[in-house]
């Protein structure tokens, strides 16, 4: 290894992986329906020039709305084996739960069917001038159970920045790197500061959730937001859509909420394919010891899982992560044991979104009765950008990784791997505390992957016994002495290693949008 050297890409490179990424994003947005109707089982249709009074049966006579189809959920009238098809081209402000047993996906021609976790706000009426210049009020009772997590207007065209107030005193609380926050059409810098409440906004586009007035308030320098922009999504707490065993959620667009776009608990046999997921999280999930933690995947599994695959989907704009599967904290306790297996993520593409496997114990040593990750793959996903968009510059956790583990090792992984992915235009670390070390079977093989990074920037943080995977979490920078050093030690496989050019100095704020 005294031998070894990152060798050295250019600018035509990147650019390459960069169309490579639109092409993907044009594959997945064309992606054809994918669905099997079981034995004895009935296809229903739904549209929104159906109607909730027709039977559902065929295209000619579809319902119209998914609080429909959920109420035929709970009557059974919908049941296992039966398919859900959304007709492409429409919209549905819906929050959702699927039923165990029955798929999900599109019917007809054009873009996928929207299924949308906001609430809709739009319309000048619904904003009310305030007292206060440039302020304004929504005219709708917002409690702390609608926890606003993001605003988005014109279909991401700018987004609001969240200004939160400390539990503890009267100032905001830290967000951004170096206290740098966006609206996305501007940056400034926003360190903690005197903040009381909404009187004290001061930058376009901030907004306030005021959960003792059950008010939701927003700065605007230009007049009323309903006059300025054709859509705007207020994404409250709550799933988009709530999954459970068995089902298949196919070539659905899931965008604009505050909680996780597909969220689950312990479950069996959940697909999500060929989806676009985006805008996602952002709300608080909790409030423990005097913090609020604010949340958001694009897809999650919380608990124990068998069978579980995120394929061919684009997601981005995540305020945490896109596809996860994940269990920890009060969670794990001795005599309580979590296996999470038969994992598959592949074939994704990801724009200001990370992969995560996080799985943690509160016992001190690794030990498969407590937590077990088994014969789980992650492999040709293509992630650009992590640490940038919305949940980089409302994040105060400062992780801003492509790959997130547990931030305390402590469980046991079989068979596992991360392979054929590609990360490049990575805001700040490769990963944080992922178990990569693959003696007696701790941790990931991490194995033909690309990997893009600018000199001495950080491959993340890895616990300091690296032949064991555990330790105080030690940050190693991407350097030829590092890398081949826990190559040595067995951490990192065999991987390409580039480094950007030095006078690669975009700034991918700036960049065009590829979505």
């Amino acid at each position: 290894m005294k031998d070894f050297k990152i060798q050295q890409t250019d600018a035509a490179y990147v650019a390459e992986l960069d169309a490579l990424f639109s092409k993907r994003i044009e594959e997945i947005k064309n992606t054809k329906s994918e669905w099997e109707l079981g034995k004895y089982g009935i296809c229903f249709y739904v549209s929104n020039d159906g109607s909730d009074e027709n039977d559902g049966f065929t295209p000619e006579t579809p319902l119209k709305t998914l609080d429909k189809i959920m109420e035929l959920q709970g009557k059974n009238i919908i049941r296992a084996h039966d398919v859900v098809l959304l007709r492409r081209g429409d919209e549905f402000h819906t929050k959702f739960t699927t039923k165990q047993g029955v798929s999900y996906s599109a019917y007809g021609e054009g873009a996928k069917p929207r299924v949308l976790g906001s609430l809709e706000a739009d319309k000048p009426e619904q904003w009310i001038k305030t007292e206060y210049e440039n302020l304004y009020k929504l005219d709708v009772e917002m409690p702390f159970e609608l926890d606003v997590g993001n605003i988005v207007f014109n279909d991401g065209e700018a987004f609001g920045q969240r200004i939160m107030k400390s539990l503890t005193e009267d100032v905001s609380i830290e967000a951004g790197d170096n206290y740098i926050v966006s609206n996305g059409l501007e940056r400034w810098s926003f360190p903690p500061q005197k903040f009381c409440d909404q009187k004290d906004l001061k930058h376009n586009l901030q907004y306030y959730h005021n959960w003792e007035e059950k008010a939701l308030y927003i700065y605007s320098v230009n007049g009323n937001p309903g006059d300025l922009f054709d859509s705007i999504e207020i994404c409250t707490y709550g799933h988009a859509v709530r999954a459970c065993s068995d089902v298949v959620i196919d070539n659905w667009c899931i965008k604009f909420t505050g909680s996780h776009g597909i969220g689950a608990g312990s479950c069996q046999n959940l697909t999500v394919r060929n989806c676009e997921i985006g805008w996602i999280g952002g709300s608080v999930q909790r409030i423990r010891n005097e913090k609020a933690t604010r949340y958001g995947n694009a897809v999650e599994i919380y608990g124990a899982a068998d069978g579980y695959e995120v394929s061919n989907c684009f997601m981005y704009q995540c305020f945490d992560c896109g596809p996860t599967v994940q269990c920890g904290g009060s969670s794990m306790v001795p005599g309580k044991r979590i296996v999470e297996e038969n994992v598959a993520i592949h074939d994704n593409v990801l724009w200001d979104a990370d992969l995560e496997v996080w799985l943690s114990t509160k016992v001190e040593n690794c030990d498969n009765m407590y937590a077990l990750l088994k014969d789980c793959r992650l492999y040709n996903n293509l992630v650009t950008r992590s640490g940038y968009g919305f949940g980089g510059y409302n994040h105060y956790k400062h992780d801003y990784c492509s790959f997130y583990g547990a931030g305390a090792t402590k469980a046991t992984y079989e068979n596992c791997y991360i392979e054929n992915n590609t990360f490049w235009r990575i805001r700040k670390h490769l990963w944080k505390a992922v178990p990569t070390t693959v003696e007696n079977g701790k941790g990931f093989h991490w194995r033909n992957n690309t990997v893009i990074l600018k000199h001495n920037q950080s491959l993340g943080f890895l616990g300091s016994d690296t032949k064991n995977a555990c330790g105080p979490l030690t940050r190693y920078d991407y350097n030829d002495e590092t890398v081949a050093k826990l190559m040595e030690d067995g951490c990192l496989g065999d991987n390409r290693y580039l480094y950007l050019p030095d006078d690669f100095n975009t700034d991918p704020f700036f960049e065009p949008r590829l979505y």
